[in-house]
C-alpha cells in the first residue's frame, strides 16, 4: 500500500493536467476517437446555442424502422416486422429537450427524439429485450440502447428521468397542444403584406445562422419591399445572398398536385436551389410525395398549410401570409397603381358609352364568375424523404436556457421606430397527424383554443377568416365552431346580456373553378343561414327571433379611378383570426373549416396571445384594460374624433357599424351593380340584374360624389344571395360528388 501526501497528490494532478493539454494540442491526438470518447465529447458539445450536453457516450442501438415512405411498390408487413430490428455503434448525446445520436467520423446528426408528451422510458428486460438496455420511446419513434454495464444503464436512465421530469413538453399544455404557455415573450402584430414583408426582409438580412421557411405556396420572384431601386430585394435574390455569405437557409413547401392545384412547387425548389451555386446553403423539402401505399407518410387530398418564417431559432413570424402572389397589400388597399400613366379625371356618360361599344368585356372579375356558375348550373413521410442524404441534415432545436433567445434588440431591429415591441403571453397550437408530422396521435389544439377562446368570451368575438364552414350535427362537416358560436349566444341571451360577435369573410370564395365556388358558397351558406342546421336557425328555434342582435357578417370591397372610368373590386380577406374582448387573440394558417381544424387533414399552426399590455377603455359601459384596432381599420376611422370606437359593445358602436356597412353596400350596388347582392336570390335573377343601368356610367359624376361618402372598406355579407336556388355542384362533378372541406 502506498501513502501520499496532499502536496503530491497537487503535484501529480498539475502533472496529468500538462499532459493533457500536450495531448489535446496535436490534432492528431485530439481528433482521435479514443480521446472523444474518454473525455466524452462530441462535434455537438460545443456548439453555440444548442446548450451543454447533459451527457454523452459510444451506445449500441436497436431502432424500430420499417421503412414508411419508401417508393416500394407492395409493403409485405411479415418481412418487414421480421427484419425491422438492426443493432449499430452509435454516438449518443443528450442535450435539455431531445436525445440524438450521430457517427463520430463523419458528424452526420441522426433522428432527433423530441421529449414530448408521449416520452416515455423503460428498462425492463421483457421490454427491452437486452441487458442493460433503456427502451425510448415518443410520439414519432421508438428506440432501445444498450449500455455497457449497469452502472452506465442508471446514469442514462436518471438522465433522460431528468430531462423528461424538467420539460415542459411532456406537461398537459393548454388546448392539449404540444407546447406550453410562454410567459412574458415579446412580439409585434402586422396587418397586410406590406409591414410584414418589409419586416421580413431586415430579418433575413439580419440572420447570423439559420433561416426555416414552411409554406404552403411560395413564389421566388416577389418582391418583399416596395417600392425598390433594384431587385435585391426579391425574395429568391434575398435568401441567394444570405446562402452564399454562409447562412444555412431549410425550406419546406407543400408538394403540389398539378391537376388539382397547381403551385408551382418545382419551380420553386429548382429557382431557389439555383441561387446558391457555391455554397449550396439552401434545401427545400417538397412533401408530401403522393403515394397510395397503405403505412406511407403522404397524402393525395391534404396539404402543408403553414405560413411560417423562423429566423435563428430566436424570431418567428407566424400568420396566415404566404410569401407568394396576391398577399402584398397595404392598409389602403388600393385598386389602381400605374402611377402617372393613370387618368383620375373622369370620363363622361358620352365618353364612357363610345367606349364600352369598343372593350365590351371589361368588368370586375366577379361578374365573369357568377355567369360561368349561372351556365354551369344550366348546363351540368418528410423526414423519410431525403433521409440518407447527407445534405439535408436533421435539424436541432436550440437550448430554451439561452438567454440571448429572448433579447428584444433584434425585434426592435426589424421594426419602425414607433412599433416597440409589446408584451404578450404566447402559446403555439397546431392541427398535425401521421401523414404530415410523423406522430403516432392527432392533434387538434387549433380547434380546441378556438372553442375555449369563444366558451370564455365575456364581451365580443371579432373573426375575420378566408372560411366558415361549421355546421351542427352534420355528416359531412365536423368541426365544431359554429356550435360554440351558437351556444355562447344562446347564454347571453337567457341571460340578457349585450354580447357582438363580428364575422367578415370574402364576398365570394377565390377559386378559379366555378364549380369549387358553388361548393365552398353552398356550405357556407348552410352555415350560416341556409336549413335547419345553420346557425341562424337554429338561434331563431330556440327563442333567438333576431340573430343580428348578437352575429352579423361582413365583406370588404374599394373603389378607385382606373383610366378615368369608376372601379370597384372585392377585398379578398385571407385572414385566419379571431380576437375576443381585445385580451385574447389566435392567429396563424388554419382556416375555419374541417381542413384545417380537425388535425388528420391540412397541417397547421396559429399562436394564442394573451395580452397584458393594455390601454384604458369600455366595454359595456364599464371601464376596463383593452387593446382595440380593428374597427378603425375597417371604418376607415384615422381621426379620433370621427368617431367613438373604444366600445365595441354598446349599442351605439353596434348600430353604427352595421349603418357603415349598409351605406357602403347600397352605394355599391347603386353605382357599380355589384356582385355578389342579396338582391339575386336565383341565377335567374343576374341577367336582369347586370341588364340595369350603372350610375357610374349614366352619370359618372353623381357616381363619384356617392363613392366618396364610402366609409372604410367593410360591407354587407350577402346572407341571402342564390337564397332561393340550389348552388351545390351537381352529382355527376367531382366537387359535387366529393368536395373536401
Amino acid at each position: 500500500m502506498a501513502f501520499i501526501n496532499e502536496s503530491s497528490i497537487n503535484e501529480r494532478c498539475k502533472i496529468l493536467q500538462n499532459y493533457l493539454n500536450n495531448v489535446l494540442k496535436h490534432p492528431k491526438f485530439r481528433e482521435h476517437s479514443a480521446m472523444r470518447k474518454f473525455l466524452e465529447v462530441s462535434p455537438l458539445s460545443f456548439v453555440q446555442g444548442l446548450g451543454k450536453s447533459l451527457r454523452e457516450a459510444e451506445l449500441f442501438k436497436r431502432s424500430n424502422d420499417d421503412h414508411r415512405g419508401r417508393s416500394i411498390f407492395v409493403r409485405l408487413f411479415f418481412l418487414c416486422d421480421t427484419c425491422k430490428f438492426h443493432r449499430t455503434r452509435k454516438w449518443f448525446v443528450i442535450k435539455d429537450s431531445y436525445i440524438v445520436y450521430m457517427k463520430l467520423a463523419s458528424a452526420l446528426v441522426g433522428f432527433p427524439m423530441l421529449v414530448d408528451q408521449e416520452f416515455s422510458l423503460d428498462r425492463r428486460f421483457r421490454k427491452t429485450k437486452t441487458t442493460h438496455g433503456i427502451r425510448i420511446k415518443n410520439s414519432q419513434r421508438l428506440m432501445v440502447i444498450k449500455c455497457q454495464n449497469r452502472y452506465e444503464q442508471d446514469k442514462w436512465f436518471n438522465t433522460l428521468m431528468e430531462i423528461k421530469n424538467k420539460s415542459l413538453f411532456t406537461q398537459q399544455n393548454p388546448f392539449k397542444s404540444f407546447a406550453p404557455q410562454r410567459k412574458q415573450q415579446y412580439a409585434q402584430w402586422f396587418v397586410n403584406g406590406q409591414p410584414y414583408m418589409e419586416a421580413l426582409a431586415k430579418a433575413i438580412l439580419a440572420a447570423r445562422e439559420e433561416i426555416f421557411i414552411s409554406d404552403w405556396w411560395l413564389s421566388p420572384e416577389i418582391m418583399l419591399i416596395r417600392p425598390y431601386q433594384d431587385d435585391s430585394m426579391r425574395l429568391d435574390n434575398l435568401l441567394g445572398k444570405r446562402a452564399e455569405e454562409g447562412i444555412r437557409i431549410y425550406i419546406l413547401v407543400f408538394k403540389d398536385l398539378i391537376p388539382i392545384v397547381g403551385l408551382n412547387s418545382y419551380h420553386t425548389k429548382k429557382k431557389l436551389v439555383s441561387k446558391s451555386p457555391n455554397k449550396k446553403n439552401i434545401k427545400i423539402i417538397r412533401h408530401p410525395d403522393h403515394r397510395v401505399l397503405p403505412g406511407t407518410e403522404s397524402s393525395f387530398l391534404y396539404s402543408h398549410h403553414e405560413k411560417t418564417v423562423v429566423i435563428d431559432q430566436r424570431l418567428a413570424f407566424i400568420g396566415g401570409l404566404d410569401l407568394c402572389w396576391g398577399r402584398w397589400d397595404t392598409d389602403d388597399h388600393r385598386l389602381v397603381d400605374l402611377s402617372n400613366e393613370n387618368i383620375t379625371k373622369l370620363k363622361s356618360a358620352e365618353e364612357l358609352a363610345n367606349q364600352s361599344d369598343q372593350e365590351s368585356n371589361k368588368e370586375e372579375a366577379a361578374v365573369d364568375t357568377i355567369k360561368e356558375m349561372a351556365e354551369n348550373s344550366t348546363h351540368q413521410g418528410i423526414a423519410d424523404k431525403h433521409r440518407y442524404n447527407e445534405s439535408y441534415p436533421y435539424l436541432l432545436p436550440k437550448t430554451y436556457d439561452d438567454h440571448e433567445l429572448v433579447d428584444t434588440n433584434f425585434l426592435r431591429s426589424i421594426l419602425p421606430d414607433d412599433r416597440p415591441p409589446i408584451r404578450i403571453d404566447a402559446q403555439c397550437v397546431r392541427s398535425a397527424s401521421f401523414w404530415s408530422c410523423g406522430i403516432s396521435t392527432v392533434e387538434q389544439s387549433i380547434e380546441n383554443a378556438y372553442i375555449h377562446m369563444i366558451e370564455n368570451a365575456q364581451h365580443f368575438i371579432y373573426i375575420e377568416n378566408q372560411f366558415f364552414v361549421t355546421i351542427a350535427e352534420d355528416s359531412t362537416i365536423k368541426n365544431h365552431i359554429g356550435d360554440a358560436l351558437y351556444q355562447r349566444i344562446i347564454r347571453a341571451h337567457s341571460n340578457k346580456e349585450i354580447f357582438r360577435i363580428y364575422i367578415v369573410l370574402p364576398l365570394l370564395p377565390g377559386f378559379a373553378n366555378a364549380n369549387t365556388i358553388q361548393a365552398v358558397l353552398y356550405f357556407i351558406m348552410r352555415s350560416i343561414n341556409k336549413g335547419e342546421m345553420s346557425l341562424y336557425q337554429r338561434l331563431k328555434q330556440n327563442g333567438v327571433s333576431n340573430p343580428e342582435d348578437y352575429i352579423t357578417f361582413y365583406g370588404m370591397r374599394n373603389w378607385d379611378i382606373l383610366m378615368g372610368s369608376l372601379v370597384t373590386e372585392i377585398i379578398y380577406v385571407h385572414s385566419k383570426l379571431m380576437i375576443v374582448d381585445d385580451r385574447m387573440c389566435i392567429c396563424g394558417s388554419a382556416n375555419i373549416n374541417d381542413r384545417s381544424l380537425k388535425g388528420s387533414r391540412d397541417s397547421e399552426i396559429c399562436l394564442v396571445v394573451n395580452d397584458i399590455e393594455m390601454i384604458d377603455s369600455y366595454l359595456n359601459g364599464h371601464k376596463e384594460k383593452y387593446f382595440i384596432y380593428f374597427s378603425r381599420l375597417l371604418l376607415g376611422i384615422k381621426n379620433e374624433d370621427e368617431m367613438n370606437v373604444d366600445d365595441p359593445c354598446s349599442d351605439e358602436f353596434y348600430q353604427c357599424f352595421r349603418r357603415i356597412a349598409q351605406q357602403n353596400t347600397q352605394i355599391y350596388e347603386e353605382v357599380f351593380n355589384s356582385l355578389p347582392t342579396n338582391q339575386i336570390r336565383r341565377f335567374a335573377d343576374v341577367e336582369a340584374y347586370e341588364k340595369r343601368p350603372k350610375l357610374k356610367e349614366t352619370d359618372p359624376q353623381t357616381a363619384y360624389d356617392k363613392c366618396k361618402k364610402i366609409q372604410g372598406f367593410i360591407v354587407e355579407f350577402p346572407i341571402e344571395y342564390l337564397a332561393d336556388d340550389v348552388i351545390m355542384p351537381k352529382w355527376n362533378t367531382s366537387e359535387g360528388c366529393f368536395f373536401l372541406l
